[in-house]
């Protein structure tokens, strides 16, 4: 095959893939960039044509310095392939660049990676957001995996337990309760887990501040693959629940009354009404 012929198809092919294709001679006088780094070029102002034959750092004077500059000479030092993943700051992107010396000097193949970046720092803040969520509530909400070991725990969850979050996480029940209460928590996940339906359940649990009764709803989780994969648990303290009912329709019945008398009548006679006397205060 005549050289004009192989150069056409290796630059036919260079110009075809996604990533930053740029040769450099032993001196880094660019020799060569593909379809795909001209693109970039031409977002910064600069013309690729001016580039071939400059020295790379002379010709993007900004990447002197930066993480892309010092792999680089590392790599033709050592002779040896290295990669890095940085930002280019003038671009505002991420890229991971694959650095490999040549018989002639190097070449480069440098990938966008913004789009990644973007999603991890997204999956960061929900995740954050989700832990002050969680964090933020006084119930205890949890999850277990199959196996019945603490994969996610609030604060509320491992205050109950005296304990701290750390010290809860990857623990199971039979670790953390006495055994008659730890049998009665694991049939109610396995009762959840074979089924597939959320359940609630009345549970006496024992804690810092003696026997308590929770109300606990628990409902199954899958994996990416669609498969039950463990429980997850929201646990509200029952008796507090009924305590803050009883209260407010008290505080709804005196209401009412005071309502009443404001508007003339009698005393006696309206706190005796409906056939319940409620004592006055």
């Amino acid at each position: 095959m005549p050289r004009s012929r192989a150069v056409a198809d290796a630059t036919a092919v260079l110009d075809s893939i996604s990533e930053l294709f740029i040769a450099s001679d032993r001196e880094w006088r660019v020799t060569y960039i593909n379809r795909r780094a001209r693109q970039y070029l031409h977002v910064l102002g600069i013309r690729p044509s001016a580039v071939i034959g400059q020295v790379l750092w002379d010709a993007l004077p900004f990447l002197q310095g930066t993480p892309f500059h010092t792999t680089a000479l590392k790599a033709l030092a050592r002779g040896t392939e290295l990669e890095i993943e940085a930002q280019l700051a003038p671009l505002d992107r991420w890229f991971v660049s694959r650095i490999v010396p040549t018989a002639d000097g190097s070449v480069s193949y440098s990938r966008d990676v913004t789009d990644r970046h973007l999603a991890e720092d997204a999956a960061r803040s929900n995740a954050e957001l989700m832990r002050a969520v969680i964090n933020g509530t006084s119930d205890a909400i949890f999850a277990k995996d199959r196996a019945g070991r603490y994969i996610m725990a609030n604060d509320a969850t491992a205050l109950a337990m005296n304990r701290r979050v750390e010290e809860v996480l990857g623990l199971r029940d039979a670790d953390l309760f006495p055994p008659e209460v730890a049998r009665r928590l694991e049939e109610h996940d396995r009762g959840v887990l074979a089924d597939g339906v959320p359940r609630t359940y009345e549970e006496i649990i024992p804690g810092p501040g003696g026997i308590r009764l929770f109300q606990t709803k628990k409902t199954p989780f899958l994996d990416a693959r669609g498969e039950r994969s463990g429980t997850l648990g929201i646990r509200l303290d029952y008796i507090f629940s009924i305590y803050i009912v009883f209260a407010v329709a008290v505080l709804v019945r005196y209401g009412l009354y005071a309502l009443r008398i404001a508007r003339g009548g009698d005393p006696d006679e309206v706190m005796n009404q409906g056939g319940t006397a409620v004592p006055p205060p």
